[in-house]
């Protein structure tokens, strides 16, 4: 297990990275192209008349949705793999391996537990079911794991899919080992 300097250290540079990748993201946006998409009736229809306050609500609504994109691929995946005590993965789709004599757990790192749509589910499927026939002559078991950084899920016990989804403080749990590890990222984050 890595030390709180370590730790924090890290979190440091990786929020950094996020904040760069962030005003990346708003030196590329097009205001008048981003602009013609946008419905006007909308606006009207929930009150905002003034061009300042829509082009406020649109840099807004479009930051939002980026934000979480960004700070998933800057911020939780590298450290995920940073803190874990397993090792990188091997192939695309897969993010950290745990691995003893018996078992294989093979963890794609997800920001949160709504990231899937059906097409994205089943690549994610196809990368799990790759990584298992290369790893089938180690003859271990094989256990592929969804693991989302923040938010609650349910495993569900009657599912066709082999797969194990962990979220919030389990997920951090199984790759750390530390069940509070969830609540040290926000303390070591500060006032970064």
């Amino acid at each position: 297990m890595r030390s709180e300097d370590e730790i924090e250290n890290k979190i440091e540079e990786l929020l950094n990275n996020f904040y760069r990748r962030r005003i990346d993201k708003l030196n590329g946006l097009g205001l008048m192209a981003t602009l013609k998409k946008k419905n006007p009736y909308l606006f009207k229809a929930i009150g905002t008349e003034k061009a300042s306050e829509i082009v406020e609500n649109m840099l807004l609504a479009f930051m939002s949705s980026s934000d979480e994109g960004i700070f998933g691929d800057a911020f939780f995946e590298p450290l995920a793999v940073f803190v874990s005590t397993g090792d990188p993965a091997p192939s695309s789709g897969v993010d950290i391996v745990l691995q003893d004599d018996k078992k294989y757990t093979a963890i794609a790192v997800k920001s949160g537990t709504s990231v899937f749509n059906s097409q994205s589910k089943k690549k994610q499927e196809t990368d799990f079911n790759a990584l298992r026939n290369r790893m089938f002559k180690l003859q271990k078991v094989f256990d592929p794991v969804i693991g989302y950084a923040y938010g609650r899920k349910n495993q569900r016990e009657n599912t066709s899919s082999a797969i194990r989804e962990l979220a919030g403080q389990a997920f951090w749990q199984e790759i750390t080992g530390d069940p509070d590890f969830y609540l040290k990222i926000i303390k070591l984050m500060k006032d970064l």
